[in-house]
């Protein structure tokens, strides 16, 4: 069985950090991990955030509730008492593909929960 270059290089610092303790060895992981992403960066040409890869989000963008009249009347006439997670299982019953995951849920009542103390 033929193994990938990404599962060889896994291996391989697997192996090195092996005898490390755990924080050492997290350090150095994030210190490469930091390295390589600024390399990456740079190579896509990425110069204060005009083209290449922009790390910054983007403003005004709209969460799939908000772009979904439909999805957010839905949410505002269900029970108050769901948690998060029930709630989000009741969109993906009703919309499937396009309902939100928990943590845009999360982010929508977090909002509207925002707005109402205004």
């Amino acid at each position: 069985m033929k193994t990938s270059p990404a599962a060889r290089a896994a291996e391989l610092i697997a192996k090195a950090t092996d005898r490390l303790p755990s924080s050492t060895a997290l350090e150095a992981l994030r210190r490469a991990f930091d390295r390589t992403l600024q390399r990456a960066i740079r190579a896509a040409g990425a110069t204060s955030g005009t083209r290449g890869i922009n790390l910054q989000p983007r403003a005004g963008m709209r969460s799939k509730i908000d772009r979904h009249p439909e999805m957010k009347a839905y949410i505002d006439d269900l029970p108050t008492y769901l948690t998060i997670a029930e709630l989000a299982r009741e969109l993906r019953g009703r919309f499937g593909e396009i309902a939100p995951g928990r943590s845009a849920v999360h982010r929508y009542l977090q909002r509207q929960a925002g707005s109402r103390d205004r």
